[in-house]
C-alpha cells in the first residue's frame, strides 16, 4: 500500500489490531556515520483522563537519518531534517549533508524544504506560517540560527550573528532561548529586538522547550551523573526544578502545560506536575521499531511524531497480534 494511502487511512480509521514484532535493536550505520533513524506519527485522542495513542505509521521509511520532527502551527505539516545526496554540492565525499523536509500529513506532498550547500537542522514553523527558523551549519563549521522562507519572493537572514555555536532553541514571542556548545555548554536568552543576551544556565542538555500557553522554557540541568528538567520563567529569570530526567534522557515534550512525555527504548513515559517521578505509560513493542529518541506533539493535541530505530519482526505477522492501543494516563 503506498505511504499516502496509509496515511489517509491513518486520518480517517481507529484500527483495534495490528500485527505485532517485537523490538530488536539494530542500529545500523549509514553514511557519514548518521544512525539509520525514521519518523513515526500516531494519531491521539484524549478518554477519561488519557491520551490513547493509536499505532503508529512509519512516515519516511528509509535507510538513512531523518529526524527532528516539528509541526506547523495547525498541525497539519511535519518539517524534519533528512541527510540524504545533495546535487549541490561535487565533492563525493561531502555528498550526504542535511537539509529540511515536509510531509504534508494529508498525503499530498513530501518534498525538501531547503537544498543549500549546508546543513539545516532543527526547524521550527514561524507563528505567521510564512518561515521556519532553523540551526545552519555553515561552511565555517559555525552554527547559527537562521530565518527561511516557505513563500517565493523571501530572503533568508541570520538571526543571531553574535551567539554560536547555536545547537537547539525554543521561541517565546521576539525571545529565543538558545542551547549553545561550549565547555559547559550555556543556556543562553536573547531578546532579538534589543539585542539583549544573557546567560542563565551552564552545564545543560538539549532539550530545550516551550512550555505551551505560558512564557516559560524548560531544559535539562546536568549536575553529575544526575539530570533534571528544569524551568525558566523568561521574564524574571527565575528557575525552577521540575522533575529528574529518565537515565541520560535528554529529550522530553509537553504534552500540555502540565504533563511531560518521554521515550526510551519502546517505550513512552509520562511526568505530570505533581509527581515525584516518571510512569511508564505505553508499550509500542508491538511495531517493529525501538531506541525511541525525540518525541513531539503537534499543537491542536491530535498527533504524536517521533524518532525510532526501525527493527525487524520477530515473527511470522500472521502468527504474531497484540492490541493496537496503547495509553498515555495523566
Amino acid at each position: 500500500m503506498p505511504i499516502h494511502t496509509a496515511l489517509r487511512a491513518l486520518l480517517l480509521s481507529m484500527p483495534v489490531i495490528m500485527p505485532a514484532a517485537a523490538a530488536q535493536a539494530q542500529t545500523r550505520a549509514t553514511v557519514a556515520g548518521a544512525p539509520n533513524t525514521d519518523i513515526w506519527l500516531a494519531r491521539i485522542g484524549r478518554r477519561d483522563g488519557a491520551v490513547i495513542v493509536q499505532p503508529p505509521l512509519n512516515l519516511t521509511k528509509r535507510e538513512g537519518y531523518d529526524n527532528q520532527p516539528s509541526f506547523d502551527a495547525r498541525g497539519r505539516t511535519i518539517f524534519y531534517t533528512r541527510r540524504a545526496p545533495n546535487a549541490l554540492l561535487t565533492n563525493t565525499e561531502r555528498d550526504v549533508q542535511t537539509d529540511i523536509w515536509s510531509y504534508a500529513l494529508d498525503g499530498s506532498s513530501h518534498v525538501p524544504v531547503t537544498v543549500t550547500a549546508e546543513s539545516e537542522y532543527s526547524a521550527q514553523v514561524t507563528p505567521d506560517g510564512n518561515a521556519i527558523t532553523v540551526i545552519r551549519v555553515e561552511r565555517d563549521s559555525a552554527q547559527h540560527l537562521w530565518r527561511m522562507p516557505l513563500t517565493t519572493g523571501g530572503t533568508a537572514e541570520r538571526l543571531v550573528g553574535r551567539v554560536k555555536p547555536v545547537g537547539y532553541y525554543a521561541w517565546v514571542g521576539p525571545k529565543v532561548v538558545m542551547f549553545v556548545l561550549g565547555a559547559p555548554a550555556t543556556l543562553q536568552l536573547m531578546d532579538t529586538t534589543s539585542g539583549m543576551i544573557d546567560t542563565v544556565a551552564r552545564d545543560i542538555g538539549r532539550g530545550v522547550k516551550r512550555v505551551p500557553g505560558t512564557s516559560r522554557v524548560s531544559f535539562v540541568q546536568k549536575a553529575g551523573a544526575q539530570w533534571f528538567i528544569d524551568e525558566l520563567d523568561i521574564t524574571t529569570k527565575a528557575v525552577t526544578r521540575l522533575v529528574a530526567t529518565l537515565p541520560m534522557v535528554e529529550e522530553y515534550t509537553w504534552v500540555d502545560s502540565t504533563t511531560l512525555l518521554a521515550g526510551t527504548g519502546t517505550r513512552l513515559h509520562t511526568w505530570t506536575r505533581g509527581q515525584t517521578g516518571w510512569t511508564v505509560a505505553a508499550d509500542l513493542s508491538y511495531a517493529p521499531l525501538t531506541d525511541i529518541s525525540r518525541v513531539t506533539i503537534d499543537p491542536t493535541g491530535s498527533w504524536l511524531a517521533f524518532v525510532a530505530v526501525p527493527a525487524a519482526p520477530a515473527c511470522p505477522t500472521r502468527t504474531c497480534r497484540a492490541s493496537s492501543k496503547a495509553v498515555i494516563r495523566r
